[in-house]
């Protein structure tokens, strides 16, 4: 999908003068004429949120793909305030909640998640589970990599899940692509390199939700 930018209206005028000044017959110009200019590509939602329901963005990681726990929340954190900014929603509830919700949980015995998004004090959740969340995969060069599996939750429904239809989820892929730069070596440069990945990642989720311009470097199905 394309937008198209207003019409360029200086730029057709004077085409049309230099038409009439190299003495071209019947040089009259009705109007004026437009210069459309496509812009980028864009992508259009994959799911469309209702923006007044509360919602918290809750991000699973039972795996330990994640290097440090405070990456979840800030993940969530980064969904969050860029739907919020986006005026995709109006009530993002603070992911705390949904990570203290779940504190309680036994390994074999976790919450369902209509309960995890009722004990967190939302009626939506926007459940990702981390499948992949790498820095690099050779330990010569940066290659950044996350997968999740994301899912809508929607407490008023009869299943809980609303979206998407694949019980496994909607696969999300951000791959920002190798680097030239040496790989992290001190813990400060890994700490900085794994929020950058963790800020690419809470964008992407986000955009799932509203109209973006493409970004190559992430994919989903």
């Amino acid at each position: 999908m394309t937008f198209r930018r207003p019409l360029i209206r200086g730029a057709a005028s004077l085409l049309a003068a230099v038409g009439c000044a190299a003495g071209l017959a019947g040089c009259n110009v009705i109007g004026t004429a437009a210069v459309v200019l496509k812009g980028p590509p864009t992508t259009d939602a994959a799911y469309s949120l209702q923006k007044a329901r509360p919602t918290v963005v809750f991000i699973d990681d039972r795996s330990s793909r994640l290097p440090r726990r405070t990456l979840r929340l800030a993940i969530a954190n980064e969904a969050g305030d860029v739907l919020l900014k986006k005026g995709v929603l109006t009530q993002v509830v603070d992911p705390t909640a949904g990570v203290q919700a779940s504190a309680g949980e036994e390994a074999g015995a976790p919450l369902d998640l209509v309960t995890l998004c009722r004990n967190a004090r939302a009626e939506v959740m926007i459940y990702a589970t981390v499948k992949q969340f790498t820095l690099t995969t050779d330990g010569q060069t940066i290659q950044p990599m996350a997968r999740l599996r994301v899912k809508v939750i929607d407490t008023a429904g009869e299943t809980g899940r609303v979206w998407p239809s694949d019980v496994e989820g909607y696969e999300l892929v951000v791959a920002p692509g190798a680097s030239a730069a040496t790989p992290p070596r001190t813990p400060a440069e890994f700490v900085k390199a794994q929020e950058k990945l963790g800020e690419d990642v809470g964008l992407a989720l986000a955009q799932l939700f509203f109209e973006h311009e493409s970004r190559p470097h992430i994919s989903s199905k």
